[in-house]
């Protein structure tokens, strides 16, 4: 896979998970930044649906074709919001993990493999939408999409 194709498959998957946090469930990637709290779950997913409404308007798209997308994108959010770990609680374990009297491995292994677990199912969930929104599109609105996000991520 080329790497010119992966800001092809990013922005509409902004309305999916709101980029990786959000299918991640840890809430890591906030974390080392300025001191306010993470964008939540539903903040990702406002800035996602803002950025494929602003898409779809660009490659006018039918009202049938909007409420189409809509739904596959609202069914793979209830996915990702009901698997979604609370981000405090990775935390929390974590921390009593390494501040244990004694560091328990299997334990962190264990975590560990959750965690890849779910960010697998994640991203099987991100290429089956991809694929069902592309389908919704004729073959001329994906070749605008290519090319818009191509120009948005050339700057």
């Amino acid at each position: 896979m080329s790497f010119r194709i992966i800001p092809l498959i990013t922005l509409p998957l902004l309305g999916l998970v709101g980029i990786g946090a959000a299918v991640a469930g840890t809430g890591m990637a906030f974390r080392h930044g300025p001191p306010f709290p993470p964008p939540s779950f539903a903040d990702h997913r406002a800035m996602g649906e803002a950025a494929i409404a602003d898409l779809l308007g660009e490659i006018d798209a039918t009202e049938a074709q909007r409420s189409e997308i809509t739904a596959i994108l609202d069914a793979a959010h209830e996915q990702v919001g009901a698997n979604h770990p609370d981000p405090e609680e990775h935390h929390a374990q974590v921390r009593a993990l390494l501040t244990a009297e004694t560091i328990d491995r299997e334990a962190m292994e264990a975590m560990r493999v959750e965690a890849i677990d779910h960010m697998d199912a994640g991203s099987q969930l991100l290429v089956e939408t991809l694929a069902d929104v592309a389908e919704v599109l004729s073959v001329e609105q994906r070749q605008q999409v290519a090319e818009l996000v191509e120009r948005r991520f050339a700057d």
